[in-house]
């Protein structure tokens, strides 16, 4: 192989490489909820499993936020027996995202006072098949924003809700609580 031969190789291949590194991976954000943009009321179901809260003040409130503006605010009474338990959130409109056929992951703009509940998004495939996917506790203070990697391929997105445990080892007296969300983001493609 001659020098210019050789050259030609290794400078189509170093092309290959750099095209390789510069070309973006398609993806895209599609907003499930964004309490900015749309108007959606929440149907909160009743504190399920063992034992379900009586005289249940569960509700949603509009609220206004200084880091964001207008926010959905959750408010939620569990039993005050400690007790495994948890309520599903669910939106008042259909949201579907038909040409989502890889989800890289979910993500929530969530408030929190150090409240020991943990926090999940619930979906199904246009096939039928339901998923539930835990994005973690709400152990924290203030506003952050909690992701969680799936690597699913699916047929598109129906956002059925959200649904927050409760920990029936809490250790403080509380039984209200209230959450604000400000987005609920899928990622994929």
């Amino acid at each position: 192989m001659c020098f210019l031969e050789r050259f030609l190789k290794l400078l189509f291949n170093s092309l290959i490489i750099f095209l390789l590194f510069i070309t973006p991976i398609y993806s895209e954000d599609y907003v499930l909820f964004d309490s900015a943009d749309m108007e959606v009321s929440w149907e909160i179901l009743p504190d399920g499993f063992i034992n379900p809260v009586q005289n249940n003040n569960s509700r949603t409130i509009a609220v206004t936020s200084e880091r964001y503006g207008n926010v959905s605010g959750i408010l939620l009474e569990f039993s005050e027996i400690n007790t495994l338990s948890y309520y599903i959130v669910k939106p008042d409109i259909d949201i579907q995202i038909t040409d989502l056929n890889y989800l890289k992951y979910l993500e929530i703009t969530i408030y929190s006072n150090y409240y020991n509940l943990g926090i999940g998004i619930l979906f199904e495939e246009n096939s039928g098949k339901n998923y539930e996917i835990f994005l973690g506790r709400l152990d924290f203070d203030g506003w952050r924003i909690l992701t969680a990697y799936t690597d699913i391929y699916i047929n598109g997105l129906n956002f059925k809700g959200i649904v927050i445990y409760n920990n029936p080892e809490r250790d403080f007296p509380i039984n209200s609580r209230v959450l604000y969300i400000k987005q609920i983001i899928a990622d994929g493609e």
